[in-house]
């Protein structure tokens, strides 16, 4: 069982699952408390041996640091929904959440049903329950929501709302929790991104996977390079800088900030398909 003092975060880690990433990536302590609440076989790994030995492997040094990046998020989510000024709604089938283009300023979180993310008509997502949306708005506090969230479970949605500027002010005290936040803000704009260049439903298989990655690939490189990531976040976003574009390229765990491989591309929108 995993447990923050300081935030009221708490996690099950099951069987092959990794405690500690942050130790072996970095300087930074532990931010929370593990126990074993049922006996455990456990392989302990030091940083040095990681450095010596697994860090030098690319495929396992981006693995790790993509687990470490998910976990956070998930904690930035479970911190939202234990915010005691969280309000239910219940959504009909067929109802529109929010609608593209429109304004508003709240944080909408699943209990309960299907809601279809869609960005100019095209589908970006499904969320499961515990996951949100209206994330866009509730970040910038001055944009308005940038896809259409509608219901489509036959006996309607349950959904928790949270204030977008409640939001910020908990970003404002936990600079954890902030870049947690703008990490999913930042990789969802960037599928919406892909979604709006191709002109195509968010990718669910590697083959539909590969030929979203060519279709931006103009010079059949086999990288996505930063000019042609721009011209596709641009084209979705017009108000993203060059340092907003290079920073969105960082929360995905990019190497360079120059280009993306199809490498990268793949582990980013296949194996961890969920932001």
């Amino acid at each position: 069982e995993v447990t923050s003092q300081s935030d009221g975060f708490k996690a099950l880690r099951q069987s092959g699952e990794i405690i500690g990433v942050e130790a072996l990536l970095g300087d930074a302590g532990y931010s929370y408390t593990a126990r074993c609440v049922t006996p455990v076989h456990v392989l302990e790994i030091s940083r040095e041996y990681y450095e010596k030995c697994l860090g030098a492997d690319d495929e396992v040094g981006t693995a790790m640091v993509e687990t470490y990046r998910k976990r956070q998020r998930e904690r930035a989510k479970v911190i939202f929904s234990l915010e005691d000024s969280v309000k239910p709604l219940h959504v009909k089938s067929g109802e529109f959440i929010v609608r593209e283009g429109s304004t508003g300023d709240l944080l909408y979180m699943q209990d309960s049903g299907k809601v279809l993310i869609t960005a100019g008509g095209k589908k970006v997502r499904t969320l499961r329950n515990g996951e949100m949306t209206g994330e866009h708005a509730a970040f910038y506090a001055d944009k308005p929501y940038n896809v259409s969230a509608q219901c489509v479970s036959k006996d309607g949605c349950t959904l928790q709302i949270l204030d977008g500027k409640q939001i910020r002010q908990m970003c404002d005290k936990n600079r954890d929790l902030y870049d947690s936040f703008r990490d999913i803000v930042l990789r969802r704009d960037f599928k919406k991104a892909l979604v709006k260049v191709t002109g195509r439903d968010f990718p669910e298989t590697t083959k539909e996977l590969r030929a979203a990655f060519d279709i931006i690939d103009c010079n059949n490189t086999g990288k996505l390079e930063f000019e042609y990531l721009k011209r596709a976040v641009l084209s979705w976003d017009h108000s993203y800088t060059d340092d907003d574009i290079h920073t969105m390229m960082s929360s995905l765990g990019v190497k360079s900030k120059s280009y993306l491989t199809w490498d990268e591309f793949q582990r980013i929108f296949g194996m961890f398909n969920e932001m």
